[in-house]
């Protein structure tokens, strides 16, 4: 039997229970903007946003327009803003505080195989990966990941597409 939820209520209740402290809530990943290290189908699982998120790290968070994103940290800066960035992406979304996290993925189940945010498989691949930024387009291209890699420009709270290489 197949089940179809609306996504902005999964989320939502989801936020819900990661806010009362529950732990480890699965989320299944929809889209492509995090690929090549998470692909649609995949899983990943929530904690709460409250502990020590650091660069690398894969955060749920909640636009101004209520949208819900998963992207990686690419920075996090002295003033509380956090730089943010699609593993598909080469275009940085920066939130002005945290306050938008709902949570951090502390595991991920990838083609049946557990990832864990504190593995050394996941901190290689974000540090190699987000020292690569404008190769991107091209490694992906390279290895067939993904047909193009598509570069955008946050405007609050709308996305613009600004080019396609």
């Amino acid at each position: 039997m197949k089940i179809t939820l609306d996504t902005a209520a999964y989320l939502d209740a989801a936020a819900q229970l990661v806010e009362q402290g529950k732990e480890n809530i699965p989320i299944p990943v929809k889209g492509s903007s995090m690929k090549p290290f998470l692909s649609e189908g995949d899983t990943v699982y929530l904690v709460s946003a409250s502990c020590d998120i650091r660069r690398g790290d894969i955060v749920l968070y909640r636009r101004a327009n209520g949208r819900y994103v998963l992207h990686r940290v690419c920075s996090l800066e002295q003033d509380g803003s956090a730089v943010m960035l699609g593993d598909a992406q080469v275009g940085k979304e920066t939130l002005p505080d945290r306050s938008s996290f709902v949570g951090l993925v502390s595991l991920c189940i990838r083609k049946g195989r557990k990832i864990s945010r504190n593995s050394l498989r996941w901190r290689v691949f974000a540090a190699v990966w987000l020292a690569v930024i404008p190769l991107r387009p091209k490694i992906m291209r390279a290895a067939g990941l993904f047909g193009t890699c598509v570069t955008v420009q946050i405007k609050d709270p709308e996305l613009r597409v600004i080019s396609r290489q």
